[in-house]
């Protein structure tokens, strides 16, 4: 227990209880009578004794009662306060969780109305700003709070302050977002607001250091269901003069579950662009077997319905040591499940699923989380390949090209045109371009030029760029064979490699930092690779494929159709139209494009956008999912759909997170620096005021002494 304002009660106390006293030991003033006997006044001469000067207090039940009233007001006056988790400080940071999972209706009890996790931290929330010390009558500020809320993004909506008003309106106007959690960023924002001083050094040395040190210590009140994926970011400071201590209020309630569509893509068939494959992954956190409807839509009209079923998501008990002891924490591992859905479309389409969960039994909550029972996507227009090569004389490859079935017959030219075509905005018509033993040369920003790759998707063969965008060359490379490569990645799926041997190739090192994954190994190093960026995507083949067996092989064929595909579809891919919530939209539209809007979900005002020089437009972060539509004058590309007189994009946006549809809360949070368990339930975590409490027994004291001294006049 600690006192707020003891001084102020000590100088009371000084000055009132003696004086309570001494009005005990005051003789009253009477006038002299006569009288013939005294033994008719006994009470008379008690009244006397009792009233005579320096005479020992009798037993008096008043001066009792009013001495305990007294005492009441007195320790009322000092503000006493307690907490079973006591905060350490006077400055407090309010940091609350508005992340996607926070809207899960799990807030209250199942017998009581909804509501969501994210109104129940703000009750709580609300409730501690309700108890922090007040400024006291002798200088004493009180507690001072500030309050930050969180997604991926972190906002500071009241700095420090003692204004509970202030406090309060901040809480209050918390609103829930669709996006991610991000903890680290929080706590860093909320250290670095924090009150510094300057702190001289000296290690023995007779050198003065200066060092900004944090001015006291920090209580961190953390109001979260504990889905926070970067807690290993996160260092609290250990020393014993600044000590931070977090106290984590666990929202949400543990036996909670959730069915939510955690990816959802599509895919056109290579030989007919009209027919389309609809890929949705569903994940439960629920430990009993659920069953869902799972129902698609293009463009508001219901095309298929499937019953998907379920298995229990596992449970086990994991143990975690504390400083002093060690806890078990229940983990629920997710169960997933997909769902495929074929259509018949060639124009342009918005498909969305929906997840149709089966009514709950009484007594139970059911699925707690609506926001990812939703998925959306936009499927671009149907259209094959358009595929342009830049060779000298390569008869493998115009005999490969020229079998596939493309848009329109592959472009072929030389070498000495490749540079003026690339430049071209002929270049721009065709989805994919193969560079054949042959890199060409870019300008920088400064006007330097080198060799490199514009933007756009190229398979290239027998050479790369240098680094960032390519491979560091180091010289020729050993004959051999291939000795490993992703046989799960899309373009090596299916694409047999044990049957290669090649006789040149360059020695080929992957700089670090740079986008560039190995796709295959050879004894010199990659022999195919994978880099792109926001405007580049490109697969490199680092040997000479006419130097090596393998235009002999149909596995060569197999990997030139899948790279084709994998690229082209790439600069028309639903892939390309989709993000998340908390991220930034960035999209590349084409060249010479006029009147750029983006139109929210909410179908709101439309927002004006800027292209850049490199022909994107970038917004973000991005709030809410839904389906975020541009639109534009001017041409169009693979991925638009032309309206009237204007050309629109739709990016389909949604939370698309399994770690935010398992809404399971955690009850231990395990930082980079100490393992933190969630408060004991039913305990405030703020300061409890005795004060109130204190004033009633005081007026109830009152009452008895009043009924005491009435009951005394009568007798």
């Amino acid at each position: 227990m600690t006192f707020l304002t003891w001084q102020t009660a000590a100088v009371a106390g000084a000055i009132a209880i003696p004086s309570l006293v001494i009005l005990y030991f005051l003789k009253l003033r009477r006038r002299d009578m006569e009288i013939s006997s005294t033994l008719l006044w006994r009470k008379a001469i008690e009244d006397l004794q009792a009233n005579a000067p320096f005479q020992r207090l009798r037993n008096n039940i008043l001066l009792i009662l009013q001495l305990l009233a007294l005492c009441a007001g007195l320790f009322a006056l000092a503000q006493p306060q307690f907490n079973a988790t006591m905060l350490s400080g006077q400055r407090h940071i309010i940091m609350i969780d508005r992340s996607a999972s926070m809207r899960s209706t799990d807030g209250a009890p199942v017998s009581s109305p909804e509501i969501s996790r994210l109104q129940d931290a703000k009750n709580k929330a609300l409730a501690l700003v309700n108890s922090l010390a007040e400024p006291g009558f002798f200088g004493s500020d009180g507690d001072q709070a500030m309050v930050i809320a969180f997604d991926t993004q972190s906002d500071i909506l009241q700095p420090f302050t003692n204004n509970k008003t202030e406090l309060r309106r901040a809480i209050e106007g918390i609103t829930p977002t669709d996006a991610r959690t991000t903890f680290a960023d929080a706590f860093k924002l909320a250290k670095a607001h924090l009150p510094k001083r300057l702190h001289l050094d000296d290690k023995g040395d007779g050198v003065k250091r200066q060092d900004e040190q944090y001015d006291g210590s920090v209580a961190i009140q953390l109001y979260s269901d504990g889905r926070l994926p970067d807690l290993d970011q996160v260092r609290l400071q250990n020393d014993i003069t600044q000590r931070d201590e977090l106290t984590y209020h666990v929202i949400g309630d543990k036996d909670s579950w959730n069915i939510g569509i955690v990816s959802m893509r599509a895919d056109r068939d290579f030989d007919d662009a009209s027919k389309a494959t609809v890929f949705v992954s569903l994940q439960s956190s629920s430990t009993k077997p659920r069953a869902v409807d799972v129902q698609l839509s293009v463009e508001g009209n219901v095309v298929g319905v499937q019953r998907v079923e379920i298995a229990a998501a596992a449970r086990s008990k994991v143990a975690i040591k504390l400083e002093s002891a060690t806890v078990e924490e229940d983990v629920i591992t997710p169960e997933t499940r997909g769902v495929i859905f074929q259509i018949q479309r060639a124009e342009g389409a918005i498909v969305t699923a929906r997840i149709i969960p089966d009514k709950p039994a009484p007594n139970e909550r059911g699925d707690v989380l609506a926001t990812d029972d939703i998925g959306y996507l936009s499927l671009p227009p149907a259209r094959r390949l358009a595929v342009a090569a830049i060779t000298d004389g390569n008869l493998w490859l115009r005999l490969s090209l020229e079998g596939m079935r493309l848009a329109r017959p592959a472009q072929f030219m030389s070498t000495s045109e490749g540079q003026a075509f690339l430049g071209s905005k002929e270049a721009e018509e065709f989805d994919v371009i193969v560079l054949d033993r042959w890199i060409p040369t870019i300008t920088d920003d400064k006007g330097a030029s080198s060799p490199g790759l514009p933007p756009g998707r190229f398979l290239v063969f027998g050479a790369t760029p240098p680094p960032p965008f390519g491979l560091d060359d180091l010289g020729p490379g050993k004959q051999g064979v291939a000795l490993s490569w992703k046989r799960d990645h899309p373009v090596m799926r299916g694409v047999q490699m044990e049957d290669l041997s090649f006789t040149d190739s360059r020695a080929m090192a992957i700089a670090r930092s740079s986008p560039v994954v190995s796709l295959a190994e050879g004894p010199s190093g990659p022999i195919i690779a994978e880099s792109s960026d926001l405007t580049r995507r490109a697969i490199y083949v680092t040997f000479n494929p006419l130097a090596s067996n393998w235009p002999l092989k149909t596995s060569s064929l197999v990997f030139l159709a899948k790279s084709l595909d994998y690229l082209g579809r790439d600069a028309m891919d639903t892939q390309s139209l989709t993000a998340q919530p908390g991220s930034t939209l960035t999209q590349r539209l084409p060249r010479g494009v006029g009147s750029v809007s983006l139109t929210p979900p909410d179908r709101s005002r439309p927002i004006t956008l800027t292209q850049q020089p490199s022909g994107e437009v970038v917004y973000g972060p991005l709030r809410d999912v839904g389906i975020y539509t541009l639109a534009w004058t001017g041409p169009a590309g693979g991925l638009d759909t032309p309206v009237n007189n204007q050309v629109r994009r739709a990016v389909s946006v949604n939370l698309a997170d399994p770690a935010e549809s398992d809404v399971t809360p955690r009850t231990v949070l395990q930082t980079a620096s100490r393992v933190v368990t969630a408060q004991q339930e039913g305990a405030s975590g703020g300061i409890q005021r005795l004060w109130p409490y204190l004033l009633l027994a005081a007026l109830a004291v009152l009452l008895v002494e009043w009924w005491f001294y009435n009951r005394k006049v009568a007798i």
